[in-house]
């Protein structure tokens, strides 16, 4: 899904670290995809009249911003937002793994002790 609510053309000499984005046409707007080695299209940056809009490939709008080192600033504060839940979502499920295995729980009555043990 792509965002195209300005007729405008945006010129690559607005990024500060190209290596970081693609561009695609989309008619006469251009629109910045940020890249990432494991999901390529997790979040997108627009350029519209009002500035710059970060959102999920999915749709959903993270933010707006008037630059778009604003917009790379909030795509790297979501990524390390990604990592750490991504970390604790490991953690978690080898917790729930040891504990179903240590005392012979289902998946789910271990993830209810994690539960109310966190607390």
């Amino acid at each position: 899904m792509h965002f195209a609510t300005a007729d405008v053309a945006i010129s690559p000499a607005l990024l500060f670290s190209p290596a970081n984005f693609s561009w695609l046409p989309y008619g006469k707007l251009a629109i910045l995809n940020f890249k990432r080695e494991h999901d390529m299209e997790k979040y997108r940056i627009t350029h519209h009249d009002s500035g710059f809009t970060v959102s999920f490939a999915a749709g959903e709008t993270v933010g707006v911003f008037k630059t778009a080192k604003e917009a790379q600033q909030t795509i790297t504060e979501c990524e390390h937002d990604d990592l750490i839940f991504e970390s604790a979502r490991s953690l978690i499920k080898k917790a729930v793994d040891g504990l179903m295995q240590m005392h012979h729980l289902d998946r789910s009555a271990a993830q209810d002790w994690i539960k109310e043990a966190a607390g």
